[in-house]
């Protein structure tokens, strides 16, 4: 069974409204850290990060929110948290 240890959805305002979905997932041998990006209702990319250790998995997690939240980033996408869930939750990838 995986167990979601930690969820965060992000949202840009942009023309096809951009989001970008990360979690950290717990699953037998280590944690994923798994990200789901796209415009409007459809995922157009799904991407995941194994690390052996949650400590790992934290890191790479929090980096990835700071570079996508950041609001000098390069990129015209800027992204703003819309919800956050900590905690276990069960889910079939």
């Amino acid at each position: 069974m995986k167990v979601v240890l930690r969820s965060t959805s992000l949202k840009a305002k942009s023309p096809k409204r951009a989001f970008y979905n990360l979690a950290i997932i717990k699953i037998t041998d280590g944690y994923l850290v798994r990200k789901e990006s796209g415009a409007g209702s459809k995922v157009l990319h799904r991407e995941a990060w194994f690390r052996e250790t949650h400590e790992e998995a934290s890191k790479l997690y929090e980096k990835i929110l700071r570079e996508k939240t950041n609001p000098k980033r390069r990129s015209p996408r800027k992204y703003i948290v819309v919800s956050q869930n900590s905690g276990s939750l069960s889910c079939s990838l």
